[in-house]
């Protein structure tokens, strides 16, 4: 029942968006890309949420935060959060925005939910190139987890994202379903 409401709460979130021109119309969790974290937590939260190594080797121009539901009460649709700015932004500016959902131990679920998305994303963005693709997921040296990508490119070059991670078993880790918003500043940094 809890997953049946959450698909219609996610749908009706959705929809919201409706004739969305650009990403900064997106939403996550209330939160557009182009918005300031300041309007939304603590310049203590946003310190203390970093994620520590994950642009390891890279030249650190932007970084990471994480919430999770267990620890941040104010996420109503989404389990997780990941929230991308600049180093040294006194504004801290989102560049990108994603949400998760957990699934256990069922990919199919997952992939339902990614079917749901996709439908209301098409619909809002007609004019987007849209591509599939399910490939090995690289974390995974056995070979025997996966992601299945679909992938809206906006005139803009701003990107949005649906994926399914089917993670095996041995990384002991759920199946989860990550919404991600892009923009194409974003995106070229991590292209390099």
């Amino acid at each position: 029942m809890k997953r049946l409401i959450l698909i219609l709460i996610l749908t009706l979130s959705l929809q919201s968006w409706t004739k969305a021109d650009d990403i900064s119309e997106f939403e996550i969790e209330g939160m557009s890309i182009g918005d300031s974290l300041l309007d939304y937590f603590s310049e203590e939260e946003i310190i203390k949420a970093i994620r520590k190594n994950q642009y390891e080797g890279m030249d650190g121009k932007f970084i990471d935060i994480d919430f999770y539901n267990d620890t941040s009460p104010f996420l109503k649709i989404y389990e997780g959060l990941q929230i991308v700015y600049k180093k040294n932004d006194i504004n801290y500016k989102i560049y990108s925005l994603a949400g998760s959902l957990f699934f256990k131990n069922d990919i199919n679920k997952c992939l339902e939910m990614q079917k749901i998305v996709d439908k209301d994303l098409s619909n809002l963005f007609k004019k987007a190139k849209r591509q599939e693709k399910k490939q090995k997921y690289s974390w995974d040296e056995t070979g025997k987890s996966y992601l299945y990508f679909i992938s809206y490119y906006l005139d803009t070059g701003d990107e949005i994202e649906i994926t399914c991670y089917e993670l095996a078993e041995h990384l002991k880790r759920q199946h989860y379903l990550l919404v991600a918003v892009d923009s194409k500043e974003f995106k070229d940094w991590l292209r390099k």
